[in-house]
């Protein structure tokens, strides 16, 4: 982000003050929405005012009473402390800059106010929401594949390599203590999370649907006695690494490219689309 500082008054204390320009997504000249900043060197009970000027969108849980999420590095080593939601003062609004992306509208702005605790600060990190990477989503399957009890219900596949050559996999998910000819009978339900990237909650929620799929419940064996689960749980892994809100390296939105997907711009969709039409015709 590029900042501009400045030092004001609010309510008769010094606050110092920080305009924060949103990266666009790559290769685009929009989709501002998602953010994920550091700040380094916060003096203990110093108060800052952090303005992101150059959001896409005119509404937002800002305006409903939402907060930034704050992870401070002394608070995690110190007391264990994970992301928290933080900030006081917050304002959500337009701010008159007309896009440039093409688009109609104008910009809006989040502005919020942050006071560092009783010491000194090393590193907070401020979030539009709780992130999760790539590398968590390796970790979770690694954790997956590791556990005794869980490892003998899933398969772990490449569905293909992406642009920038990293992995995206697919999961299977059934009772495999079965015949094959009877899990082949089984029906398929596919599932998919993180086509846009700045939709870190979606692999939250994939994270328990691969935990529930897995776990000892009677209600999940039934499930794993009578579906076969297909799953991809992060169909753009590329988009997630750049820090991407909406697209794909290839500078597209890989949800509106599901009608005739192309095998170098969108080798994830392209190739779980194929899957799902040779899953479907098997049925």
């Amino acid at each position: 982000a590029i900042h501009v500082q400045r030092t004001v008054s609010e309510d008769g204390s010094a606050v110092d003050e920080y305009d924060l320009l949103l990266n666009w997504d790559h290769g685009t000249r929009g989709h501002t929405q998602w953010y994920l900043f550091a700040v380094s060197g916060a003096e203990a009970g110093r108060t800052y005012r952090f303005n992101i000027i150059n959001f896409c969108k005119a509404q937002s849980l800002y305006r409903q009473g939402m907060r930034p999420l704050v992870y401070s590095t002394r608070a995690a080593a110190e007391h264990g402390e994970g992301w928290r939601r933080g900030g006081e003062r917050i304002l959500y609004f337009e701010n008159g800059v007309v896009k440039r992306s093409g688009g109609r509208g104008e910009h809006s702005t989040l502005s919020f106010v942050w006071r560092a605790g009783e010491l000194d600060e090393e590193w907070v990190y401020f979030a539009y929401c709780y992130p999760y990477t790539y590398t968590e989503l390796c970790r979770d399957l690694g954790v997956l594949e590791a556990d005794p009890s869980r490892a003998p219900l899933l398969r772990r596949k490449l569905l293909c390599t992406t642009i920038a050559g990293n992995a995206c996999e697919h999961l299977l998910i059934t009772d495999y203590a079965a015949p094959d000819e009877a899990i082949a009978a089984r029906p398929v339900v596919a599932l998919s999370a993180r086509v846009h990237p700045g939709e870190s909650n979606s692999s939250f929620m994939m994270r328990g649907i691969l935990y529930f799929l897995t776990g000892p419940s009677e209600e999940a064996r039934l499930l794993r006695e009578r579906l076969l689960f297909l799953i991809v749980p992060m169909l753009n892994p590329d988009g997630v690494i750049v820090g991407n809100y909406r697209c794909s390296l290839a500078a597209c939105d890989l949800n509106r490219r599901w009608l005739r997907p192309s095998v170098r711009h969108h080798p994830t969709i392209n190739a779980f689309k194929k899957l799902l039409l040779r899953t479907h015709a098997a049925q």
